[in-house]
């Protein structure tokens, strides 16, 4: 996790596995003002299939900012795609990430805890 472009962001680069194989990621959190005015881009070697993932959000004022976008599903309407970073009053912070399938509530795909 470091900011980047003067400041401007903060880039969270993260690595995990499925299935055995290695996968990759990088979270870019827009901070400039207005804070109701949240950003968000996420691309990921698994999630995201070479895409970029634009988000909207805002954030709040206990340590949280949370966002949503959207992508294309094989058949259907889009599905919504909620990210969530927490501050943990430890220090570091909770990254959550929800799957929204049309019509139907948020369902945690993504849960991870960084220190």
């Amino acid at each position: 996790m470091t900011l980047v472009a003067g400041g401007g962001f903060l880039m969270i680069a993260y690595d995990w596995a499925y299935q055995g194989q290695p996968q990759d990621g990088i979270l870019l959190v827009r901070l400039a003002e207005p804070p109701d005015d949240l950003r968000m881009v996420w691309l990921d070697s698994w999630h995201t299939e070479g895409n970029f993932m634009t988000f909207r959000g805002e954030a709040y004022g206990d340590g949280e900012v949370s966002a949503v976008g959207s992508y294309a599903a094989t058949e259907g309407p889009d599905w919504g795609w909620r990210i969530v970073l927490t501050a943990v009053p430890e220090g570091g912070f909770a990254l959550c990430m929800y799957n929204i399938p049309p019509g139907s509530g948020a369902e945690l795909a993504v849960e991870a805890n960084y220190s």
